[in-house]
């Protein structure tokens, strides 16, 4: 069972984000509200209760078969990466797609909208920005944004 540390750290990572601070989670309003020329230099600061866990094995899937009422299948062994938030009080498990954990690495990271786009691209070249963009917003993973202040 090579993926059950894996899985532990899944479990960990709920517990964690249960227990996690109460923060708003960001509204699609206030990324929105920044200009198309300006949002390269965004970056999102990370709910508390927002964890991302990486792993060589389908932690994620066996994480949520044994969580869930169905049947347990059959997995291939693939790996998969997992970001687990809180909004209000429920906790979600959500299987990143490709390129995915890179972009969601390098915003919890601090790095800006533009480095998290190219990390995402660099990671996997069919890197779904739309969709990565959409996963921050309806995840609750961030709760607020910071536009770059240039000196120019």
């Amino acid at each position: 069972m090579p993926w059950l540390s894996d899985v532990a750290r899944i479990e960990r990572a709920w517990l964690d984000a249960y227990h996690a601070a109460d923060a708003p989670a960001l509204r699609a309003e206030a990324l929105a509200a920044i200009p198309p020329e300006k949002l390269d230099g965004v970056t999102f600061q990370p709910h508390p209760a927002t964890r991302l866990i990486s792993s060589a094995h389908p932690a994620v899937t066996i994480f949520a078969m044994n969580r869930g009422s169905g049947p347990v299948n059959r997995v291939d062994d693939h790996p998969e990466d997992g970001l687990i938030t809180r909004i209000d009080d429920e906790v979600t498990v959500r299987l990143l797609s490709s390129g995915a954990a890179a972009f969601f690495n390098a915003l919890l990271s601090g790095e800006c909208l533009a480095a998290a786009v190219a990390a995402g691209l660099n990671a996997h070249p069919a890197f779904d920005l739309s969709a990565a963009i959409g996963e921050t917003i309806v995840s609750g993973a961030f709760s607020a944004i910071e536009l770059e202040i240039s000196n120019v």
